[in-house]
Parts: structure tokens; C-alpha cells; sequence
């Protein structure tokens, strides 16, 4: 029996050992891959409903630490999933929900 050397462009093993990678976690039995490329999460947190939310022009919210109460006095309800433009038309600031 002859043996015959195989030579394998480099692209191609660089793309062998990307695919290997990518499965190994797979072949391991630690977590299948889904290739549907399914965007939908395993889980989800409906979120919808009336929310309020304030405009933050100064961006001060953060250091005023807003999060640890709650809505600020100016604060205006509003209905979320919803484009905020249609509560502050004409605001490109900072905005607290």
C-alpha cells in the first residue's frame, strides 16, 4: 500500500478547527447549538404596560441615584412598548424610566 501526502490549504484547516471549536461544547454533551439562528429567547419578562418615565436633560439621574426611589415629581405616565417620541416630541436627552 502507498501512502500519499495530502497537503490542505490553510484556509481550509483554519476553517476545520473554527467548526471543532464551535462544536466541541456540542460533542461534549455540555450544551447543544442551536444553528437556527432562532432570535427568539428561552425565556422572556413582558415588560408592557403603563410605565412612568421623566426626562433627565442634565443627565443627573444617575448620580441623584433616581433608581433607588420612586418616579421623580415630573415624571409622566406612559405606555410601554410605545415610541418616547410620541411622549417628549422633540427631546434627544436622557430619559428615566
Amino acid at each position: 500500500m502507498v501512502m500519499k501526502k495530502v497537503r490542505i490549504p490553510v484556509d481550509l484547516l483554519g476553517s476545520l478547527i473554527c467548526l471543532l471549536i464551535a462544536l466541541a461544547p456540542a460533542l461534549a454533551g455540555l450544551q447543544p447549538i442551536d444553528f437556527s439562528l432562532n432570535a427568539t429567547p428561552a425565556s422572556s419578562l413582558d415588560l408592557s404596560g403603563k410605565w412612568h418615565a421623566a426626562r433627565d436633560p442634565g443627565d443627573t439621574g444617575k448620580s441623584a441615584e433616581w433608581f433607588r426611589r420612586g418616579p421623580t415629581p415630573d415624571a409622566v405616565p406612559i405606555e410601554v412598548p410605545g415610541p418616547i417620541e410620541a411622549t417628549f416630541p422633540g427631546y434627544d436627552g436622557v430619559t428615566w424610566y
